[in-house]
């Protein structure tokens, strides 16, 4: 009996530390406007709000299976969430945009450590027939967090103040910090293996480089030092390739890529997922597009999150009917149709139709990272699936942080003027749904190599023929 009471504890915790990540990587987005106000910058500046945070759980992901080897699971779930919370303090205290950046930057670098080390546990508690059942009620309630997140978010921003959100952080982490140091186990590796800092440096600053420069186009265009920033993150990346030839432990080595159903899952992956962000501009065109308040504008992109979860309980059986290939294609190009259609989105189109829309939009987007994450690891050697993990993982933030600021600088060059502070002409909203429709097609020659037998041993699908490779 206290072994099952133990394990229950142990749920609840890792349970409310990926709602506290999950709620704060939505909640913001109806709040942009209102933040960008109060800190006297354009909406679309603000953008960097959202790809700091991004791009530093994807940084910092890699280093976390290593940190929890090295200082025990216990120690590092828990100093993860005091790192979260204080950097949800900071935020809230934030009164200039670089002071907001550092501290989502560092709301990140906790966020990072939280969901594999969480992982890591649940391995180590739980037997393999337990594990189905309690990663499904882990994520059944965690997906209430997207749900909410835009509309506490527009609530909060709308009746009270923005700075509220990160507020609401404060008090649950004290309690996942008490329910950590009262019931997580202590696992640690006696024998840690060696980090590779030289990779990870180098990796880290190629990613940030390349990012800050690409995003640093908005409020100001291509200038000498947005040059100079892509030029050096190119160069790191590069060093990068080179080290990885001659490391004896490389953060990430040629080996994995040498997986041919990993390289395109996550080839592929990274550009049909460059549609998520709608979860950015979507918020912006109701605000600022249409002059609705941020309430209003959460409760309208929240069918997104029901849709997500609404495919949660389809991809299983899809995948069985049809197999990974097929339906990856179809979904892609359903999503890139989606995305498109929100260029018919006018204040005369009854809510139902808008709403329909997203709804249909959170179906595709859902189905196309469960079934894109599942086959990624479908089919990698034992030895290998550590490292696979964590390159999807961090990828998967990266790719999330480059669709925004691409968003963010086709809509204010679409725009042709600088002030957007309280108003974004609606063609620029269109000229950037045509675009991330067109770049998502793009995807769907990648996805052709998969062969219908890929990925078989997951999705139980038993169609034989020949694809190409």
């Amino acid at each position: 009996m206290e072994s099952l009471l133990n394990k229950t504890a142990i749920r609840l915790t890792i349970t409310l530390a990926f709602f506290m990540e999950m709620l704060d990587s939505t909640v913001l987005n109806t709040s942009l406007p209102q933040m960008a106000l109060s800190l006297h910058q354009q909406p679309l500046q603000l953008k960097v709000a959202l790809t700091s945070y991004l791009l530093s759980l994807g940084v910092f992901i890699p280093i976390s299976g290593w940190v929890a080897d090295r200082f025990g699971a216990r120690n590092t779930f828990a100093w993860a969430i005091v790192i979260f919370t204080l950097g949800s303090l900071c935020c809230s205290l934030a009164h200039s945009l670089p002071f907001l950046v550092a501290s989502r930057i560092l709301q990140g670098m906790g966020g990072a450590m939280m969901s594999p080390v969480a992982r890591l546990v649940i391995l180590q508690v739980y037997s393999k027939k337990e594990m189905v059942n309690v990663m499904s009620k882990i994520t059944s309630i965690s997906l209430f967090a997207p749900i909410i997140g835009p509309v506490v978010g527009g609530a909060i921003t709308t009746y009270l103040s923005w700075r509220w959100i990160f507020w609401i952080n404060i008090p649950l982490g004290f309690i996942g910090i008490w329910a950590v140091w009262r019931f997580m186990p202590h696992i640690k590796n006696e024998m840690p293996r060696r980090f590779d800092w030289v990779g990870f440096f180098l990796l880290g600053a190629g990613f940030s480089l390349l990012l800050w420069g690409f995003q640093s186009v908005v409020g100001g265009g291509f200038g000498g030092w947005q040059y100079v920033e892509l030029l050096l993150g190119i160069a790191a990346l590069l060093g990068y390739v080179k080290h990885m030839h001659t490391a004896i432990n490389p953060l990430i080595s040629m080996e994995i890529f040498a997986q041919r159903v990993f390289r395109i899952a996550l080839m592929g992956g990274f550009v049909s997922r460059l549609g998520l962000a709608m979860a950015f501009v979507l918020p912006l065109l109701f605000q600022l597009g249409y002059g609705h308040d941020a309430l209003i504008s959460g409760l309208m992109i929240a069918p997104m999150a029901m849709g997500s979860v609404v495919m949660k309980r389809l991809v299983k059986i899809l995948l069985k009917r049809y197999g990974y290939r097929r339906v990856l294609l179809w979904n892609t190009l359903s999503l890139a149709l989606m995305v498109l259609s929100f260029t018919l989105l006018t204040l005369g189109l009854p809510w139902w139709v808008s709403e329909g829309l997203i709804f249909i939009y959170g179906l595709c987007i859902s189905l196309n990272f469960s079934s894109g994450n599942t086959l990624m690891y479908s089919e990698v050697e034992d030895r290998l699936k550590s490292q696979s993990t964590s390159v999807g993982s961090a990828m998967q933030q990266i790719c999330i942080s480059f669709s925004i600021a691409l968003a963010a600088i086709v809509i204010e060059f679409s725009a042709c003027t600088r002030d957007l502070t309280h108003a974004i002409p609606l063609p620029a909203f269109r000229i950037a749904f045509l675009i991330i429709s067109a770049i998502i097609v793009l995807a769907l020659p990648i996805f052709y190599c998969l062969k219908p037998q890929d990925g078989q041993s997951v999705s139980g699908h038993l169609e034989k023929l020949t694809g190409c490779d």
